[in-house]
């Protein structure tokens, strides 16, 4: 009965079933009080461990907790609340592995995997979200585990490096924009819930690495004009178009993991496209449409599985012949 109503996402009580404790602190940063943080403990969510066989294509992104896991979305099984001095314990939690949450409101949340009752936990520190808007005209970093709540549009100006740190949360609060006309590093950080994920214009020459870019309303990832963004080893899913390069924009979109949108990766009137060793998967129009002058310099080693629609459509003007061998078409062998 307790596995029961975890599952369908209910909160059941530890106490009385055997196992040990869990035990923590929180510290807010710049706060002498670290009462009323909301610990909960949830189930790990079910993880397609499935490991595609050598001779298919590869990505950088190891599918696991970090990426599959969302407390929104997960089954709680106890919550608790930190004193002022910060300390939270769960008793009598029945061996086995559970993932953390901890969240305040105005501090984010902090997420921490593999917690069992035999587990020893450093403290975990909170820092106050940062609300973010505007154009950013010096060098910036965003900090690993800190909250970035943006509220207006984002552009970084050109010759200015945005710096996000690994562990980094972007999340944005209404339909904004996110414009790169410098340099963007970004690695191993979220960004979540807007209009255009992350747009890169004239000149710019970002390189976005191990990201997570989800649920974003038109595109995960966009370049345009003179840009020339490396696009590596990123989860991108949920997006109506992941990746859009175009007007004159080049780029290198290699192992990255696409997935449940409308468009996988869309080219129009792209200067250079070389696309190696992507898994494209459940979209529902195309996972490649390339059109008008687009050329495309490399295509091969990527996985394409699920897609309701075109796996590759060419169209909309001239277009130059695209050389597509070496990929996968939902199979095993290549074609």
């Amino acid at each position: 009965m307790q596995i029961l109503c975890a599952l369908l996402g209910g909160c059941f009580e530890l106490s009385g079933h055997s196992g040990g404790k869990i035990t923590g602190q929180v510290i807010l940063e710049q706060e002498s009080n670290c009462s009323g943080v909301e610990a909960m403990l949830f189930l790990p969510v079910s993880v397609d461990s499935e490991e595609l066989p050598p001779e298919r294509a590869t990505v950088g992104v190891e599918i696991s907790q970090q990426t599959d896991f969302d407390h929104r979305l997960a089954a709680q099984v106890a919550t608790a609340t930190t004193g002022p001095d910060g300390y939270f314990q769960f008793k009598e939690v029945p061996q086995g592995y559970y993932v953390l949450v901890l969240s305040k409101r105005g501090f984010g949340w902090r997420y921490t995997f593999d917690v069992s009752p035999s587990c020893s936990l450093p403290p975990v520190h909170l820092w106050k979200e940062q609300q973010v808007r505007g154009r950013i005209s010096e060098n910036t970093t965003w900090l690993a585990d800190h909250h970035y709540i943006v509220r207006g549009d984002i552009e970084v100006a050109p010759e200015v490096c945005l710096t996000i740190e690994p562990g980094a949360w972007v999340r944005f609060d209404g339909y904004w924009r996110f414009r790169v006309r410098g340099r963007l590093l970004a690695k191993g950080c979220l960004i979540a819930c807007c209009g255009s994920g992350v747009t890169m214009e004239t000149n710019s020459a970002p390189i976005i690495f191990g990201n997570l870019l989800l649920n974003n309303e038109e595109t995960g990832i966009a370049a345009k004009l003179s840009s020339s963004p490396q696009i590596l080893n990123n989860w991108i899913a949920g997006n109506s178009t992941a990746v859009d390069i175009s007007y004159g924009a080049s780029a290198l979109i290699e192992h990255n993991v696409i997935k449940n949108g409308k468009q996988g990766v869309k080219a129009n009137q792209a200067k250079e496209i070389e696309i190696e060793h992507n898994i494209v998967e459940a979209q529902s129009s195309a996972a490649f449409y390339f059109a008008t002058s687009t050329t495309v310099t490399n295509f091969t080693g990527n996985n394409v599985v699920g897609s309701l629609g075109w796996y590759v459509y060419l169209g909309g003007g001239y277009m130059p012949d695209v050389v597509a061998t070496g990929n996968w078409w939902g199979t095993i062998d290549r074609a």
